[in-house]
This record gives structure tokens, sequence and C-alpha cells, in this order.
């Protein structure tokens, strides 16, 4: 049984930023999310001590670019994660793309529902919006917590068994 620490993890992030097949195990998922987390808190610290500092105009024009891009790179990186947890617990990726849509979708007619409501309707409708977006986002995090399939499924081999990656 292989095992996944915080190190393996932001290399395996990386060696499979554009790899949306396959399976990655919870651990891998979670010690991922965590590397990324803690990345973009270090380049918003590094840019806010770059503005504080008040460096010259291309050199906060390239750390802003650096950090889009960063940005984007990590976007990605989680977005193909998802993808494989999602299949280690036997689901189709297709369902975060789902749970964004849904979501999205409650907030645009929440917000067209809001514009064209009284103050009083405003106390019902932006709980429910609230509620109603937030629903799908804990499905997927149940999904994302859940232990997945033992051996291989229809996505790949088991992560956890053997040299998988």
């Amino acid at each position: 049984m292989m095992t996944y620490g915080f190190v393996d993890s932001a290399k395996l992030l990386f060696k499979h930023v554009l790899d949306f097949k396959g399976r990655s195990c919870r651990a891998e998922f979670w010690w991922a999310y965590l590397f990324v987390f803690l990345t973009q808190i270090a380049a918003g610290l590094i840019i806010a001590i770059a503005e504080a500092a008040k460096l010259p105009a291309i050199l906060s024009l390239l750390l802003s670019f650096g950090s889009i891009a960063l940005s984007v790179f990590l976007f990605v990186a989680q977005v193909s994660l998802a993808f494989r947890r999602l299949h280690d617990v036997g689901r189709s990726a297709w369902y975060k793309l789902w749970v964004v849509l849904a979501a999205i979708s409650v907030l645009i007619i929440g917000s067209l529902v809001l514009s064209m409501t009284g103050d009083g309707a405003k106390l019902i409708v932006i709980p429910l919006m609230v509620v109603l977006a937030l629903v799908p986002s804990c499905v997927l995090l149940y999904w994302y917590g859940k232990k997945g399939q033992v051996g291989p499924n229809k996505y790949g081999a088991d992560p956890l068994q053997g040299n998988y990656y």
C-alpha cells in the first residue's frame, strides 16, 4: 500500500497538472490542496511586500504577471486533481462541472430575483440563494472525503495499490 505525504502530493500535482484521467487518493488530494493554499498565501505575501517596498514599475508588473501565471497554473492543476479524485470514488468528472454550473445559475437567478423584488423578499431570497449554492459544493466535499474504490475501476488502477505513479 502506498502512502502520500505533503511533498509527494506536491510533486504529483506538478507532474500531473494536465492529466485529467486516472485516479487520486484522498491523501494526495488534501495534501495537494494544502500545498496550493500555502503557495497562494506565499505569493500574496510576496506581492504585498513588493508593493510596500515600492519597487520599480517594471518589477511590480513582472511580479503581477508571475502571480497571474501561477494562479492559472494552480487552478488547472486543482481542476485536474479534482477530476482524478472524483474518478477514485467512481464518479464522472462531469459532476464537478455540474456542481459549478448549478451554483453559478443559482447565484445568477437569485440576483435577477433580488433586482425585481422589494426589501422584504430579500430576507428570504438571500439565505435561499446561499443554501442552494452551497448544497452542490457540500456534495462535492463529501465525495472528496469519501474513501476511494478498492482495486481498479473504470477510471484506472487504485492509487493506493502498487506503483500507480
